[in-house]
This record gives structure tokens, sequence and C-alpha cells, in this order.
């Protein structure tokens, strides 16, 4: 990469908010999401490769006034993509050209979300902040349901970094108090 000279440079004069990128993702169409952080505003803008053109999106799309840098990405098996929005305790999701906008008001447990994961059995898991580690089943459904697993369970600490799978569906947990495994399906954990 030192010596390979890039294919194109974009800046605030190709359409993004902000030169200050934050997180790049890649779904499965090859579309490049881009989340940006300004002090103004922060903004979430989609790279279509099919076109090459700059998509970004805002309030008139489902997303707040004043929309935080995205924090985590996360696709799903039907191509909802899922994305922890920074600054605020919100979960997103893009489907069909339109953000959905998950709060506590929508059962959403309270904290920012650090990462999100879907495991093989297709279930998505939110890494929280406040709330531990979240899971919602359901990814298709209107009003999805949020599963928490905090201390009260067996977590180490409710402050929750990243998650992983093994290949005997084990998940593995990074808080902020160390690592634990919990069992997806029995939702047994050990630290």
């Amino acid at each position: 990469l030192a010596t390979t000279p890039p294919k194109a440079i974009y800046t605030t004069r190709d359409g993004f908010v902000s030169n200050d990128v934050t997180r790049l993702y890649e779904d499965s169409r090859g579309d490049i999401w881009i989340a940006t952080f300004s002090e103004a505003r922060g903004g979430i803008t989609r790279w279509e490769r099919a076109t090459e053109t700059f998509h970004h999106y805002g309030q008139v799309d489902g997303l707040p006034p004043r929309t935080p840098a995205a924090i985590a990405f996360s696709e799903d098996r039907l191509g909802n993509l899922w994305i922890g929005v920074g600054d605020t305790d919100a979960l997103a999701r893009f489907r069909d050209g339109r953000f959905t906008l998950f709060t506590s008001e929508q059962g959403l447990p309270a904290g920012m979300t650090n990462y999100l994961y879907l495991d093989r059995a297709g279930r998505l898991w939110i890494a929280s902040t406040l709330s531990g580690l979240v899971r919602v089943d359901d990814l298709s459904s209107e009003r999805p349901r949020f599963i928490t697993y905090t201390t009260a369970q067996g977590l180490s600490s409710n402050s929750v970094n990243c998650i992983t799978e093994d290949r005997f569906g084990r998940l593995y947990v990074g808080t902020g108090r160390g690592l634990d495994r919990l069992d997806g399906d029995t939702g047994r954990i050990k630290p």
C-alpha cells in the first residue's frame, strides 16, 4: 500500500458533512457506510458502489435532528443495517431506504452502543455502556424485543465493550472487568 497511489480522495467537496471520518462499514452490496463527526453535526453517509455516488442521511430519513456519529454497524441476514448511534442511547435500523430509531421509549436499555454482533443463529447482540449485553431475536419485527444480560445474570460488569463467538456458538463478552463466556442458547454465563 505504501507505493500504491489512491484511486480517489473524497472530501467535503464530494458531499461529506465533515472530513473527520470515525467509522467505515462495507455492507453486503459492497456499499460503504461512512460515519463522520463535526462540532455542528455528525453524519451518516453511504457511498453507493454501483453509481459511485454519496447519499447523506438525516432527519428526513428518520434520524435525530443532530445526528451523532455512528459507533457500530452490523448487517442482519435480511439485509437490514443496524447502527449504534453515538452520544445517544439509540439504535437505528436502516430498512427499505429509511431509518427507524429505537430508544428507551421502544424498550432499548440505557447506554450507548459500543459494538454490534450478529451470531450464527441470526440474533443481534448489543454491547452497551450501561446495560450489559442486549439480545434481539426477531430482527424483522416493527418493535423488536430487547433482552438484557447484566451483573444480575452473572456478567462481570454492565459495561460491555466487545463480543465474538466460537465455533460452538458460545459468545465471549469483553467487559470493563474481564472476559465472560455466555452460552447463547441457555443464557448461562461463566466469568
